[in-house]
């Protein structure tokens, strides 16, 4: 604690990241508790997790922004996938990206959008498989686009 009063430039960039974490792991918490009863979870509780996250990347310089259209149930697992890679994006550019925008949506079915002005690995979410969940990347220059779909009674044809 004395080296964060002594180097306050040092150690802001450690809290911010620190934080951000923190709030990934409550509401990932709270997610598993709420799953832990119900199958289904209200995408509401997707906007809740990520507006949270998105409040902590701003105070780490990240600038964001945050859409919803509609609210639906939909598999718990799904849900929580969504959020798992979110916070994968997250965290593979926080300290070097400058804005994040998310879109939540459910006009058809349901979809995470993940637009940054950072590179994102493809390994990264290469790691990460839930079934029903359809992910999608595409990198341009220093900007990535990534999407969760999820189509309700399986994948589309």
């Amino acid at each position: 604690m004395e080296e964060a009063k002594a180097n306050p430039d040092e150690a802001a960039p450690l809290i911010a990241r620190a934080s951000v974490i923190g709030a990934y792991i409550k509401r990932r918490s709270n997610l598993a508790i709420i799953a832990h009863d119900n199958a289904q979870i209200d995408t509401e509780e997707s906007y809740f997790s990520v507006r949270e996250s998105l409040e902590y990347l701003s105070l780490a310089g990240v600038t964001n922004d945050l859409r919803i259209s509609g609210t639906k149930l939909i598999p718990a697992e799904v849900l929580i996938f969504s959020y798992e890679l979110f916070e994968m994006v997250v965290e593979s550019f926080l300290g070097v990206s400058a804005s994040i925008m998310v879109n939540l949506s459910t006009v058809n079915d349901f979809q995470m959008s993940i637009m940054t002005d950072a590179q994102v690995d493809p390994a990264l979410l290469q790691s990460k498989a839930c079934p029903g969940a359809e992910v999608i990347m595409k990198q341009e220059n220093d900007a990535a686009y990534i999407a969760v779909s999820y189509h309700e009674g399986g994948e589309r044809e």
